[in-house]
């Protein structure tokens, strides 16, 4: 049941987690700025908790998130969503397409 629930309400649901990501955010925010630490500040800290050696805070915020080490996560991203069923009952030709998807991603390069 709870799939299907997912599959027709699915915006529903990434609206209301979204709404209470956004309430814990501003929460935390909200706890820092009463401290006495400014807004901005409070807003940076809250995104990225701690400092630590392989995160630079001056970074911009898509930086933090978009990991720098990607070889082969493509390909291993496709075997866990197997391992976790998700693909039960599906041919080989999809797997064939879909491991080829998945080899190209991993070869890809960014151009910069």
């Amino acid at each position: 049941m709870g799939w299907i629930r997912r599959l027709f309400f699915r915006k529903r649901l990434e609206a209301d987690l979204d709404k209470e990501l956004r309430f814990h955010f501003e929460f935390q925010v909200a706890e820092k700025v009463r401290s006495g630490i400014p807004e901005s500040e409070a807003r940076r800290r809250t995104r990225m908790p701690k400092p630590c050696p392989f995160i630079n805070t001056n970074l911009p915020l898509c930086s933090v998130i978009r990991p720098t080490n990607t070889t082969g996560a493509a390909t291993g991203a496709l075997k866990f969503l197997t391992a976790m069923g998700l693909f039960i009952g599906q041919s080989p030709a999809f797997f064939t397409d879909l491991t080829g998807l998945a080899a190209a991603a991993d070869a890809a390069q960014r151009g910069v």
